[in-house]
């Protein structure tokens, strides 16, 4: 933990209070705040059985993080009577290394957080959406394929097959509907009685008679029997 030193918190902490003064969105403001406290909160823990004044005055600027991070701050403060014996304390946890591999990782995150910049790159999130789904996909096409063996069914086409693919918590963005009729992001969704979704400006744009022909498969509908998406 020495190689970590004041140094590197001081530039770090400074960085993440010129990103505050700068008028950032709250969303981030609360990603950096965060860390500044986790990033704090492991330089404390490096410095309370060394030198108890020292500590006792860096606690001071926690003050500032009272209301937010309560629950850990009381933790801080039950160190100090285990400040001797802190690793066979109560608190040992809080001294693993696996503490610094969890700043490390939510540093990189804030700071692409505030930079808005995605933290993996499209080709690499497409590759992984990509690999995650060819499974299901493989499944249901060979699940097709021997329907068609054993009960002789009419081979349907499968150059285009929809499934539900859970992609985890890395593929979770803020919720956007791109159109695949207008082809932009939309702030109306519709789905029609098919299952499937057009935009609501898409779906005006398809009515005759007030009727809807869905533009991916044979069916037709009435235009209220179409539902809003939420996402």
């Amino acid at each position: 933990a020495c190689s970590r030193g004041r140094g590197v918190v001081v530039v770090i902490c400074s960085w993440l209070a010129k990103q505050c003064l700068e008028g950032k969105a709250e969303a981030q403001l609360s990603s950096v705040s965060d860390f500044q406290f986790k990033l704090m909160r492991l330089f404390f823990l490096h410095i309370v059985d060394k030198d108890l004044n020292i500590a006792l005055g860096y606690l001071a600027k926690f003050r500032v993080f009272s209301k937010s991070h309560s629950k850990e701050l009381n933790e801080l403060m039950g160190c100090l009577a285990y400040r001797d014996r802190l690793p066979k304390s109560p608190y040992a946890h809080l001294l693993s290394e696996a503490q610094w591999d969890d700043a490390r990782t939510m540093f990189l995150e804030t700071a692409f957080t505030v930079l808005n910049l995605p933290m993996h790159s499209p080709l690499a999130t497409c590759m992984y959406a990509g690999c995650r789904a060819l499974p299901s996909i493989l499944d249901m096409h060979a699940s097709m394929e021997k329907n068609v063996a054993t009960a002789g069914m009419v081979p349907a086409d499968s150059s285009e097959l929809h499934a539900d693919v859970d992609l985890g918590d890395r593929c979770l963005y803020h919720s956007i509907f791109a159109c695949p009729i207008l082809r932009r992001d939309v702030d109306v969704a519709m789905r029609l009685r098919c299952g499937h979704i057009i935009s609501q400006e898409a779906e005006v744009s398809l009515e005759q008679r007030k009727r809807v022909k869905c533009p991916y498969c044979p069916h037709e509908g009435a235009v209220g029997d179409s539902a809003r998406v939420y996402f």
